[in-house]
């Protein structure tokens, strides 16, 4: 399911887009009934990925910027298949997979509904849960119970929870496979580059080649070809009822996958920085950011901070960092209401000049160089669709708002003083 990490790797370009718009064209087809319940809650949209997919990734980054709840059905059975073991046996894993090879028939999809249900009577009803109902792991695939016509079991959960709508991150076998086919030609490429002109150490075992990549091209198509069998008839049930949004991620870059899907959720009143609870606008100059632009003239929990007033131009920027989140931390602590900060950076050692550093792996989200931000503020939520252009850099709670001329490297360098001194 591709989880890899956030960082651009090698070879990749330096920025890594965070806007709701812009990026290259991904199809987003959604079905006419497609709604985003909130009243009655909570908002429960079932996802659907295969192999390649990068569903996990998504499912992570759609989390962290929406404040999206993420529930996986394959845990969610084993957690309560847990509670029907014996009392001597051990409450593990272990002890529930030899349960289930005596007793295939637990895994079964009623009860895995059944257990989402109970999740949902506890849940906060005014939050949106992802189901990542089939995770493409062998215990759920492998269940006829399971993977069936699901018609009876989905009408009856909905007679309690209905969903708002079914996200099939698509990957249609032939592609997937044609990608495979490249990704083999172009390592094969590179790997008769290597060697020409080299004569084959007797020392060294040579690589199989040909054989290795016909298994793992067989294991791959497999793969891909029972999870697509397995989510015809759970997709079917969605596209029937007009809920169904189909997103053709086909050998589309994942930041353009992302970018799209928050374009979606935004469509729906979510707000990229819904999921804040601290909005920092930093300030170089005295208008590099449109202050009321964002705030949209919202007063009530705003607090300004002017540098100058409590740090030297002979102190150094790493310094001066400490010295405004421990200014943050004592109005948070007399002043707890506040949620947004505006951070002007005039006469202290922060300029736009003093740092240029690259970002740190456990960096989650990075700054787009032209991110187009919805206005909001949680104190006063807008469903204005005017936008302003910024930088925006994103952290567990906290959205950083830069104008576009700030360098890249003083954002990221910025976000990463702010990580270093709240762990202090």
């Amino acid at each position: 399911m591709g989880c890899g990490g956030s960082t651009p790797q090698a070879g990749q370009a330096n920025v890594r887009k965070l806007s709701i718009f812009g990026g290259n064209p991904v199809v987003v087809e959604a079905g006419k009934k497609v709604t985003m319940r909130r009243d009655p809650g909570p908002v429960l949209i079932v996802v659907f990925g295969g192999p390649g997919s990068r569903k996990g990734k998504i499912l992570s980054d759609l989390s962290q910027i929406f404040g999206f709840e993420i529930l996986n059905a394959e845990s969610i059975l084993l957690e309560g298949l847990k509670e029907e073991l014996e009392p001597e046996e051990p409450k593990t894993f272990a002890s529930v997979y030899k349960m289930i090879k005596a007793n295939p028939e637990l895994v079964r999809l009623d009860r895995c509904l059944k257990r989402v249900t109970k999740i949902l009577d506890e849940a906060d009803k005014s939050k949106c849960y992802l189901l990542d109902l089939i995770p493409n792991k062998k215990i759920l695939l492998s269940s006829n119970l399971f993977i069936k016509d699901c018609n009876n079991e989905f009408k009856y959960f909905e007679t309690k929870y209905s969903f708002s709508c079914a996200l099939h991150l698509a990957m249609p076998v032939d592609k997937v496979m044609k990608k495979y086919l490249k990704q083999c030609a172009m390592k094969q490429d590179i790997e008769a580059k290597t060697t020409t002109g080299k004569e084959a150490d007797p020392n060294k075992a040579q690589p199989t080649g040909g054989q290795s990549d016909e298994v793992s091209f067989v294991r791959t198509k497999t793969r891909a070809s029972n999870f697509d069998n397995a989510i015809k008839g759970f997709v079917e049930y969605f596209k029937s009822s007009e809920r169904l949004v189909y997103v053709d991620i086909h050998d589309k870059e994942l930041d353009d996958i992302l970018s799209n899907l928050c374009n979606f959720f935004a469509d729906h009143s979510y707000s990229v920085l819904g999921n804040s609870r601290t909005l920092m606008l930093f300030n170089f100059s005295k208008h590099d950011v449109d202050v009321d632009g964002v705030l949209m003239g919202a007063t009530i929990g705003v607090e300004t901070l002017n540098m100058d007033e409590f740090c030297t131009m002979d102190q150094k920027p790493e310094e001066a960092m400490s010295t405004l989140c421990r200014e943050m931390e004592v109005i948070n602590q007399t002043n707890p209401g506040s949620t947004a900060f505006i951070i002007n950076t005039s006469g202290s050692p922060i300029t736009k000049t003093c740092h240029n550093v690259a970002p740190e792996k456990e960096v989650m989200f990075k700054d787009s160089v032209d991110a187009e931000v919805t206005c909001f503020l949680p104190l006063s939520i807008s469903h204005n669709k005017a936008t302003l252009n910024v930088q925006a850099v994103v952290f567990s709670t906290h959205v950083l708002l830069f104008s576009r001329d700030v360098p890249i490297g003083l954002c990221r360098w910025i976000l990463m003083q702010l990580k270093h001194n709240r762990k202090n």
